[in-house]
């Protein structure tokens, strides 16, 4: 991973290595509910990584550009786990 300095590296393992301990959704608060169980809602911080993690891909999907609703170049059941880990862990190109 290229990153500025190894303070950056140092403070990106760390905090990558605590993530699984902070839950992203809960049935209380403020956040985004999740499409197939309203009831269960993203909270507002992980909403925002979300978010953040889609517009690094979302030109894919409006034909080049994020902020057109144009017809998409791919279908949503392409996005699988294989795409996400090549998209942001350095995976192996999907098949």
């Amino acid at each position: 991973m290229n990153l500025y300095s190894e303070e950056t590296r140092h403070e990106f393992k760390c905090t990558l290595s605590r993530l699984n301990q902070w839950e992203c959704s809960d049935y209380l608060g403020f956040g985004t509910p999740i499409p197939w169980d309203t009831e269960v809602v993203v909270e507002s911080l992980s909403d925002s990584s979300l978010y953040m993690a889609f517009y690094t891909v979302s030109h894919f999907f409006n034909e080049g550009d994020m902020h057109r609703g144009r017809k998409s170049l791919l279908r949503p059941q392409q996005m699988n786990d294989q795409v996400w880990e090549y998209l942001f862990c350095d995976g192996q190109y999907p098949k």
